[in-house]
């Protein structure tokens, strides 16, 4: 017992005083380019810190001062105090909730608490939610060299590294860690991370183009937010934020149709991706006597179409409210793949999912290349959703659009209609098989990649 606090106490106060280290030198956790100066144990990252050399520096405890503006410093020193009182006070911490340590090193996950609703912040702060749901130890780093000290700290209790996947190389913590000698695991170098639990994270599909081999071991290892081919479906989850709104019974709904945009620009989109004409809007309304609506912000040069009615920008709240008292929500071509569309089925509104009818010429018989394709479909993850939940209406076709509205309007969605597999406990069971039920070193061997 003696030994294991002691072990403990070391790495403890090793955390502390990798706070400190860095607080003191007025480096900021965000900075990508400049790698945190480690201690030196002894060689460039090759030296797992003894902890007779923290011994007696727990006096530095007080002098920890985290901004409050990064508030996911707060929360890793938290988990890494979690974990130490776990390894201090359990033979059998491993086994516990606590004892599985999730490393992730993405830049949208340490910008959750921005304010930021973008697709990318979403799926982190679901799959954030999901983590701390189950009781893990979720450790944040923001570059390469601080993902691998965080996994020094506790490298049997790490389960997965969770890494930045993007196209430049400066910034694809994936490729930087797996061409560093100093930072994969290997005969030469055994304190390094396991590349069995790197895992890339791309909110995008990458196969067919240079970023699927940017992982050495395949997209397999690429963590997606959709079923993308042949990758590894994580998904996320909106529940646990959409369900605090009540769905409005239809009747009680105002007499309004939401356009999913986020900039007039979108309006006036590349022709391949343009999804309707500027007088459809005032059509659907002359038609079917309900008014459109947006919150897209204004661009120089691009106004707002005539016939649709602007809204300021919204809270998250606030756009809930908005979309729950409509009656249908409008997409035209852009955000792609935006989660969006889910939060009005959670609220009981359905979608237009506009389609390139050049390129798909029936949605039933949609080929698996044009599922994912920006130029062909806006949201691949409804493909398989028809009426009432989800209107495929093709591209430029005014009367399409308006007869979707109308059967919208008298034929709505009783209740929720958010498919299965966003609700959180369906990302929590997707989690467990990622984090604890997975033996991925064995999975490595078997696909002969050790």
């Amino acid at each position: 017992m003696t030994r294991r606090f002691t072990v403990c106490a070391g790495v403890f106060c090793g955390a502390v005083l990798y706070f400190t280290v860095w607080e003191t030198s007025h480096r900021r956790w965000t900075s990508h380019e400049a790698s945190w100066p480690l201690p030196d144990f002894g060689g460039r990252h090759n030296s797992v810190p003894s902890p007779r050399r923290w011994l007696g520096i727990g006096e530095l405890v007080p002098q920890v001062v985290v901004d409050p503006s990064r508030q996911y410093e707060a929360e890793t020193f938290a988990a890494i105090k979690r974990v130490y009182h776990c390894l201090a006070n359990y033979e059998d911490c491993a086994e516990r909730p606590e004892g599985n340590v999730v490393i992730v090193a993405y830049e949208h996950f340490w910008r959750t608490t921005s304010g930021n609703t973008g697709g990318e912040i979403i799926w982190c702060e679901s799959l954030l939610t999901a983590f701390k749901g189950l009781g893990y130890s979720v450790l944040t780093a923001t570059n390469v060299d601080m993902a691998l000290f965080l996994y020094r700290l506790f490298p049997d209790l790490v389960r997965v590294v969770i890494m930045q996947f993007l196209p430049n190389l400066n910034s694809n913590f994936v490729a930087t860690c797996f061409n560093d000698r100093f930072c994969i695991r290997s005969a030469k170098n055994p304190t390094g991370i396991a590349p069995w639990k790197i895992f890339g994270f791309s909110f995008w599909e990458t196969g067919g183009n240079s970023l699927e081999y940017q992982h050495p071991w395949g997209t397999s290892r690429v963590l997606s937010p959709y079923r993308f081919p042949k990758h590894y479906y994580i998904g996320y989850a909106i529940s646990h934020h959409c369900t605090k709104t009540p769905v409005i019974a239809p009747e009680n709904r105002t007499n309004q149709a939401f356009i999913l945009a986020k900039e007039s620009s979108y309006f006036y989109d590349d022709q391949d991706k343009l999804a309707f004409p500027l007088d459809a809007y005032t059509t659907i309304t002359r038609q079917t006597g309900i008014r459109v609506v947006t919150v897209a912000k204004e661009t120089i040069g691009q106004p707002i179409p005539g016939g649709v009615e602007k809204r300021g920008q919204l809270t998250r709240e606030d756009f809930y409210e908005e979309l729950s008292s409509s009656k249908i929500l409008i997409g035209i071509g852009r955000p792609f793949l935006s989660p969006s569309p889910f939060d009005a089925l959670c609220l009981g509104v359905p979608f237009v999912n506009p389609y390139n009818a050049t390129r798909i010429k029936s949605m039933d018989e949609i080929r698996s290349g044009d599922i994912w394709n920006p130029f062909s479909l806006q949201h691949g993850a409804l493909a398989e959703l028809r009426p009432p939940f989800v209107y495929h209406v093709p591209m430029g076709n005014t009367s399409a659009l308006v007869a979707a509205v109308r059967e919208a309007d008298q034929n709505p969605i009783r209740g929720r209609g958010l498919p299965q597999e966003m609700w959180m406990e369906s990302l929590m069971e997707r989690v467990k098989e990622l984090v604890e039920v997975t033996d991925w070193e064995e999975r490595a061997r078997e696909e002969e990649l050790l």
